[in-house]
C-alpha cells in the first residue's frame, strides 16, 4: 500500500466511501506545535498508518515541512517509510525482538532498548558495522508497561559505559496521566525520569535527546517539554482531550460516502441484522455503502448519526461490515448519489472525531485507526487532490 499519483489511466472506479486528508492542515498543525514548544525538536508519531491517515503521504509531508524526525511502533512501519523515500530520523518506539534490532539499524532506523539484554544485539550490530550503533533508551517511570526499570538501570549503565560499539542517542518515557495535569502521578514520573538522567550523567554518559511529552503533555504540561516532543493525535488536528483549546490545531481527516438507495417504509419496518430497529411511523431510509471495516463502528448502531444535506440523520439498525442505514426523513429530498459525511463537516453541521467516538463508546485514537485499508485516502493540497493512498491502486 503506497502513495501514488492520481492519474486517469491508473485509476479504477472506487466506491464513494473514502477519507479526505488535508495535507495543508497537517503541515499547519506541525507549525503550531513547533511554535508552542519553542526550541524543542518535534518528532510526530506516524504509527498505525499515521493514525489512519496513511503513513507514507503523511510522513513525506511532515519531512518536507521540517519535522526533526518521526516515530513509529513497528520495524515494518519504519521500513515502509524508508521504501517510500523518507530520509529523516525514524525512532522505533515499539518493542523489538532481539533479532529485529540488527535489521532496524541496517535500515537507518533507531531501535529502542527497553530491557538490558537488548543491548547485546545493538552492540553486535556495531561490531559488524565497525562503528557505534545508535539506539534510544526507554525508561519505565510508572506505567509498568514497557521500559527499563529503576532497578535494572545500573546494570544497563555499566554495559553502555564499557562498550565502544553502542551510542546512546536519546532517553525517553511515557506519561500515564498527561491529560490530567493535576494528577500527582505526573510529578512522580518526572522525578523518576530526572533521577535516571542524573544516574547516566554521573557515569559520564550523555543522554542525547531527552523526551517525555506526548500530545496531552504538549497541551497541559509545558514543564515536561525537554529536548523533543512526540505529538501524535495533535498532529492530525484532534485535541488530546475535550478540555483542550482546539483552536491550536485543525482536523485533517474527514470521512465521506454517498447514498446508494433511498426508500420510504411504513411503520413497523425492521432495519438491519437482528431487526434491532423498527420504525414507529412512516420513514425515509437511506442505505450507505460503509460499515465497520470502513470506520463506521458497530457500536454506533442505533446511537450515532451521519450528515446528509447538511442535517443530522440518525443511524437506524445494526451497522454491518459493508452497509449502514440512516433515517433521512428530516433531510429533504434524499436520493442516490447524495453525499454522506461520517466524520467531518457538511454545511453548518459537524461531526468531530470526539463526538463520533464518544457516541461509539471509545476514543478518537481508536476511531481513526479503525478506518480500514479498503478506504482510499485522497490527499488535498491547496484545495486540490494531489495524491491517493489505496490498497486497490495500481502502482
Amino acid at each position: 500500500m503506497t502513495l501514488v499519483p492520481r492519474r486517469g489511466e491508473d485509476s479504477i472506479p472506487f466506491r464513494a466511501t473514502r477519507a479526505r486528508v488535508d495535507v495543508d492542515r497537517i503541515v499547519s498543525n506541525l507549525a503550531a506545535i513547533r511554535k508552542r514548544v519553542a526550541r524543542a525538536q518535534v518528532m510526530p508519531v506516524v504509527k498505525a498508518n499515521a493514525y489512519g491517515h496513511g503513513a507514507p503521504a503523511v510522513a513525506l509531508a511532515l519531512e518536507r515541512a521540517g519535522a526533526d524526525g518521526l516515530c513509529v511502533a513497528l520495524l515494518e512501519e519504519g521500513v515502509e517509510l524508508r521504501r517510500c523515500g523518507v530520509a529523516c530520523p525514524i525512532l522505533l518506539i515499539g518493542p523489538l525482538a532481539p533479532g529485529q534490532i540488527g535489521p532496524a539499524i541496517d535500515e537507518r532506523l533507531t531501535p529502542t532498548v527497553y530491557r538490558p539484554d537488548l543491548l547485546e544485539p545493538v552492540e553486535a550490530a556495531g561490531r559488524r558495522l565497525g562503528r557505534p550503533a545508535g539506539f534510544q533508551l526507554k525508561l519505565d517511570t510508572g506505567m509498568s508497561r514497557l521500559g527499563v526499570s529503576a532497578r535494572d538501570l545500573p546494570v544497563l549503565i555499566d554495559r553502555i559505559a564499557l562498550s565502544r560499539y553502542m551510542r546512546l542517542e536519546g532517553v525517553y518515557s511515557s506519561l500515564a496521566c498527561a491529560d490530567q495535569p493535576e494528577n500527582p502521578i505526573n510529578a512522580r514520573q518526572v522525578a523518576l525520569f530526572e533521577e535516571s538522567l542524573a544516574a547516566l550523567s554521573a557515569r559520564g554518559i550523555s543522554a542525547g535527546v531527552r523526551h517525555l511529552a506526548n500530545s496531552a503533555a504538549i497541551a497541559f504540561l509545558p514543564k515536561t517539554v525537554y529536548d523533543a516532543v512526540r505529538p501524535g493525535i495533535l498532529i492530525y488536528g484532534v485535541p488530546p482531550s475535550t478540555g483542550f483549546d482546539d483552536t491550536l490545531v485543525h482536523p485533517a481527516l474527514s470521512l465521506h460516502s454517498e447514498v446508494v438507495q433511498a426508500r420510504d417504509v411504513p411503520a413497523g419496518a425492521a432495519v438491519g441484522y437482528a431487526a434491532t430497529f423498527r420504525t414507529e411511523a412512516p420513514r425515509r431510509l437511506a442505505t450507505i455503502p460503509a460499515g465497520y471495516d470502513d470506520g463506521l463502528m458497530r457500536s454506533l448502531s442505533n446511537r450515532g448519526c451521519v450528515l446528509v444535506n447538511g442535517r443530522r440523520a440518525p443511524l437506524a439498525g445494526r451497522i454491518s461490515m459493508d452497509l449502514a442505514v440512516a433515517d433521512v426523513t428530516g433531510c429533504g429530498d434524499v436520493k442516490p448519489g447524495d453525499e454522506v459525511v461520517l466524520i467531518g463537516a457538511q454545511g453548518s453541521e459537524q461531526l468531530t472525531a470526539w463526538e463520533v467516538s464518544e457516541s461509539a463508546g471509545t476514543i478518537p485514537w481508536e476511531l481513526l485507526c479503525r478506518i480500514g485499508g479498503r478506504v482510499p485516502r485522497d490527499y488535498y493540497e491547496g484545495g486540490k487532490i494531489t495524491g491517493r493512498w489505496s490498497r486497490w491502486q495500481r502502482s
